[in-house]
């Protein structure tokens, strides 16, 4: 079973999607859809004159749809009554789920509708300390740290160690960026700047961009600044993360004043534009 999300536009509860990747399909369970028809069919009555999924169901407004104060509201009195801390957002942790449960990058990123695949690793990519004392006891289980019980020396042939692949592992995950591309991992050392990561179009000479991008160029520096303000609430844990971003969010916000002036943003300048084909196909 699935569900379609969908840009409907300016609606009456000023809902919307959150960015233009938004809009996709998502896989969901038969328990979900069966809570979906009683909901419907409990409260979605004659008298109920709108195609908004939740209403409000009690109040002046009663049968209007609902808007983020009202969700907001409503996540703090469960709060408040089970005395367990919850929002609205964490109801996206389940990505972390299913990223525990070995999903691709790439499927995740499908699933949360990010735009970018950076996105997606620095969200839900990050090994937790839970994490690793569990890998540390499932090791301890399996005997690879143990001692030898009958007190005598033993020889330790160092050529080979069990799961010597998962120590080396660890290693790369506390020094390297280690960062998890579509066909491999990067293996780039923190300190070594990439210009991949920063995508390289923003200083590349041939990049030619006019204000019909505009909106885009608006878009990424919004969800910028947003990984920006989730690196600084991490602490010093994310502050090489945060650099990068800061970086990235600096040339996003230098191109778009140019587009703002209605002027072409083109480091080749004109005469770049004005090639023949035989000189293009040369140049190439």
């Amino acid at each position: 079973m699935r569900i379609h999300i969908r840009d409907r536009g300016e609606l009456s509860n000023l809902a919307e999607i959150k960015t233009v990747s938004s809009p996709r399909t998502l896989d969901v369970s038969a328990d979900l859809m069966n809570m979906y028809m009683d909901y419907i069919t409990e409260f979605h009555t004659d008298e109920v004159d709108t195609n908004h999924v939740f209403i409000k169901i009690a109040g002046g407004n009663k049968n209007y749809p609902l808007e983020y104060g009202d969700v907001t509201s409503l996540f703090k009195r469960i709060s408040k009554k089970t005395r367990i801390r919850v929002n609205p957002h964490m109801l996206r942790h389940n990505l972390s789920s299913l990223r525990k449960l070995g999903w691709k990058p790439e499927l995740v990123q499908k699933r949360a509708g990010h735009a970018h695949y950076q996105t997606t690793v620095q969200e839900y990519y990050h090994v937790s300390d839970e994490e690793v004392r569990e890998a540390w006891e499932e090791a301890t289980k399996q005997g690879f740290f143990r001692t030898n019980e009958s007190g005598k020396h033993t020889e330790i042939n160092i050529t080979y160690v069990p799961n010597d692949d998962l120590v080396e592992w660890e290693y790369i995950r506390s020094n390297l960026d280690a960062v998890r591309m579509p066909l491999c991992y990067c293996m780039k050392p923190k300190k070594q700047e990439c210009h991949t990561q920063l995508i390289p179009c923003l200083t590349c000479r041939n990049l030619c961009t006019t204000s019909d991008f505009i909106p885009q160029y608006e878009l990424e520096i919004q969800e910028t600044k947003a990984m920006i303000e989730r690196g600084k609430a991490q602490g010093r844990s994310s502050w090489i993360w945060m650099e990068k971003n800061q970086t990235l969010l600096e040339r996003y916000e230098s191109i778009l004043a140019v587009l703002k002036e209605c002027k072409i943003h083109h480091k080749a300048s004109e005469k770049g534009r004005e090639y023949a084909v035989e000189e293009l196909n040369s140049a190439n």
